[in-house]
């Protein structure tokens, strides 16, 4: 899917749209792996010993944790690339192009952290298809629309930005529907989110010893 969507990105944009594109999805990427100083990957460690000891609680404590983390970080990081545009295009693209699909992408990073965060989830219990399920359909949608802007003739840096975050809407969506009527319902709903002191220590040691390895 990946190698389709390339091929037709680069057969209509120039090659320095093309590098902006995938620069700022890079960048992103990058970021979105280290934002929530490695609470959300704690959550692999730490949710299938809780799950075991049916200590459901805790499972949706560190969840809770890691989300918080992770919207809290999110916003600040999508703040800078929305308001400090013009500076990061000036200043590292040596193009003004740069602008709105920095301004694109800023609103995607909030987005797909959170669904980050839930596909993590699904790993940490075991649930594969979920967690394949919901991106192989985030990444086909992506190529759907971007096949409807390559034969409506749409052709621009701007619709192709789009294609990432608009489908990442939907799918978080449906991530999230996935995870209340498979998951929290069943399990979490009646528990409450512990804001215990020992617990938020030892997953914050954890993820930051994790962090700092990275």
């Amino acid at each position: 899917i990946w190698y389709i969507i390339k091929i037709i990105i680069s057969s209509e944009l120039t090659v320095s749209e093309v590098w902006i594109l995938y620069w700022v999805i890079s960048l992103i990427t990058l970021l979105s792996a280290y934002n929530d100083l490695w609470m959300t990957q704690s959550l692999n460690h730490f949710v299938p010993e809780f799950v075991t000891k049916k200590r459901y609680d805790k499972v949706k404590s560190i969840l809770f944790y890691a989300l918080f983390i992770q919207i809290f970080s999110s916003l600040i990081i999508c703040s800078f690339f929305f308001f400090w545009a013009d500076y990061i295009a000036e200043n590292y693209f040596k193009t003004q192009q740069a602008i709105h699909t920095l301004k694109t992408f800023a609103f995607f990073f909030i987005w797909i952290n959170i669904f980050q965060t839930l596909n993590n989830f699904f790993m940490a219990i075991q649930d594969t298809f979920s967690y394949k399920l919901t991106e192989t359909i985030r990444m086909l949608f992506i190529m759907i629309f971007v096949l409807f802007i390559f034969f409506w003739n749409l052709w621009n840096l701007a619709n192709y930005s789009y294609s990432w975050l608009i489908w990442l809407y939907i799918w978080v969506i449906i991530t999230i529907i996935i995870f209340l009527k498979k998951y929290y319902s069943k399990y979490f709903k009646n528990e409450k989110i512990l804001i215990e002191k020992s617990l938020i220590k030892t997953v914050s040691k954890y993820a930051l010893l994790v962090f700092i390895w990275a």
